[in-house]
């Protein structure tokens, strides 16, 4: 079985949480080259500013340093406001339910052995996990039509 990160349902995710270091290394580059900071005192000014801390800044910032400061803001404030959207959309839309449900089927699958795998869940393939249950020997079922499986849950 390949894995193919990209297909992994949470690579959306790690996408949006990789968008938080584009303003770090925004206004870090930003820092050293308007206000000639060192890259520690670049990065130290980045995250002051955009964890909206307000401690006092390294060197007094230059008129320029204060626009760039005013536009790093702003673009952490959409970057963060673009993240919050999507987490929550994630989560109220079932996607995180839908995951986590998918994730604990394939570990307990993962765990099984001496088990049946029965393709289909027709008639027949409804008995014949019936009376696997009864016996108590472990079932997986493959069935493409999900009205199958629903019927059996009620």
């Amino acid at each position: 079985m390949s894995f193919r990160f990209t297909k992994h349902p949470f690579f959306k995710v790690y996408e949006i949480l990789f968008l938080f270091l584009i303003p770090v290394a925004f206004g870090t580059a930003g820092y050293m080259y308007i206000e000639q900071f060192t890259f520690i005192e670049a990065v130290y000014m980045t995250v002051i500013t955009i964890g909206t801390v307000g401690f006092e800044e390294v060197h007094p910032l230059s008129t320029n340093g204060m626009i760039f400061t005013i536009v790093l803001i702003i673009a952490t404030f959409i970057t963060v406001s673009f993240f919050l959207a999507y987490i929550t959309r994630y989560f109220l839309d079932g996607h995180f339910r839908q995951t986590y449900k998918l994730f604990k089927m394939k570990q307990k699958i993962s765990r099984l052995s001496n088990h049946v795998i029965l393709c289909g869940f027709g008639r027949n393939g409804r008995s014949a996990a019936n009376l696997l249950r009864i016996n108590n020997i472990p079932v997986v079922v493959i069935e493409k039509s999900l009205e199958q499986i629903e019927l059996d849950s009620r």
